[in-house]
């Protein structure tokens, strides 16, 4: 018997909550393996936080200067956005 079949057969006589504990893991494995064919693609942590300490690093003075001194609130939108156009 393949692996299939011996599967099957052992799910046939598993109760309601098993099957769906099994119905359950078997997404998570497929959702893992969708994100590990993903994974040399989407940038690294280390990466992002590279991004984010270049960006902490940038001189509010330039803002400053052309546009008087941004309220915090508005100079994190800023950080956020450019986080966001860097993951693109």
């Amino acid at each position: 018997m393949s692996t299939q079949e011996l599967l099957l057969e052992e799910i046939k006589r598993q109760p309601e909550p098993v099957l769906r504990e099994i119905w359950h893991y078997l997404k998570f494995l497929t959702r893992q393996r969708e994100e590990e064919a993903w994974a040399d693609v989407l940038p690294s942590r280390d990466v992002e936080q590279e991004v984010l300490d270049i960006l902490d690093s940038l001189p509010a003075v330039r803002f400053e200067k052309r546009l008087g001194l941004l309220p915090p609130a508005e100079l994190t939108a800023v950080k956020t956005a450019l986080v966001k156009a860097c993951a693109l």
